[in-house]
């Protein structure tokens, strides 16, 4: 996986320096790493590897143009900033346990309330934009809505932080706005994931280890694709049968069926049919 670092996440690494909040910035980053995370972790489950990942001030710009299915659409976008509440609770359960955190960890709540709020904004390229995407069907009209609201809600930010020049200037407002104007307007046509069944899925210049799995009936298609990665060829096997099938047919199967689908159930629809 490719992992690159927008010029805006050194601005605000450079802000947060000079007014001496450091600490925050640390929290903030580990708050950012456990969202991407989360998103990682929900897209392999779904079928998907992430090919790079561009760092942003506020987490990780998500292309508008991925081939995800509607359901993974809404699953992987909601990942990252379920993952932020989840450890906003943790949080909130070790200060109660041991008080004497509270002043350590703060940031860190601070930050991962931060994170899932304002990513659940209906404004592209954050990730209610995504969430969006899977729940509409003309994608190309919500695009264009969602990259509109996220040029408004940037001179939103723009204005606050105007404001803010005569309060006591917030330069965190500034890069917000900057960080969205830029998702919104900027054409991010390279996928940032792709499907463990593309041929470019596979890591062939370090070599691609054939396996064979042997599986149940009772095991449902999305646990075998977490059998399949760049790493390795598979050709599975169902246990007390003689079928045996290889990616592409595990693809036609996830293409056909749902993921919760045992694939014993798949077989005997098959038989059926014959």
């Amino acid at each position: 996986m490719k992992i690159k670092i927008h010029p805006l996440f050194w601005v605000l690494v450079a802000i947060t320096i000079i007014f001496g909040d450091g600490i925050s910035l640390l929290w903030t980053f580990l708050a950012v790493f456990c969202h991407e995370t989360g998103h990682i972790l929900v897209a392999r489950t779904r079928g998907y590897l992430m090919k790079s990942m561009v760092l942003m001030p506020y987490g990780a710009v998500m292309s508008g143009r991925e081939s995800f299915d509607d359901t993974s659409s809404v699953l992987i976008g909601l990942a990252g900033p379920v993952t932020n509440l989840i450890l906003a609770l943790v949080t909130l359960g070790v200060w109660w346990i041991f008080p004497s955190c509270y002043l350590v960890t703060r940031p860190f709540f601070h930050a991962n309330l931060s994170l899932a709020f304002f990513n659940l904004l209906p404004a592209s390229p954050l990730d209610g934009a995504r969430v969006m995407m899977g729940l509409s069907k003309n994608k190309l009209r919500a695009l264009r809505g969602l990259k509109i609201v996220g040029i408004v809600i940037s001179i939103l930010f723009l204005c606050l932080f105007i404001l803010s020049c005569f309060y006591g200037v917030n330069f965190s407002l500034v890069t917000v706005s900057i960080f969205l104007f830029y998702g919104a307007v900027m054409d991010n046509s390279a996928e940032h994931y792709v499907s463990v069944f593309s041929p470019v899925s596979k890591d062939y210049d370090l070599g691609v280890e054939r396996r064979h799995v042997v599986v149940s009936k009772d095991m449902p298609l999305q646990r075998l694709l977490r059998f399949t990665g760049r790493n390795n060829l598979v050709t599975f096997e169902v246990l007390d049968t003689d079928v045996r099938f290889d990616e592409g047919e595990l693809k036609d199967m996830a293409l056909t069926h749902k993921l919760s689908t045992p694939v014993g159930e798949i077989l005997f629809q098959k038989d059926k049919r014959k």
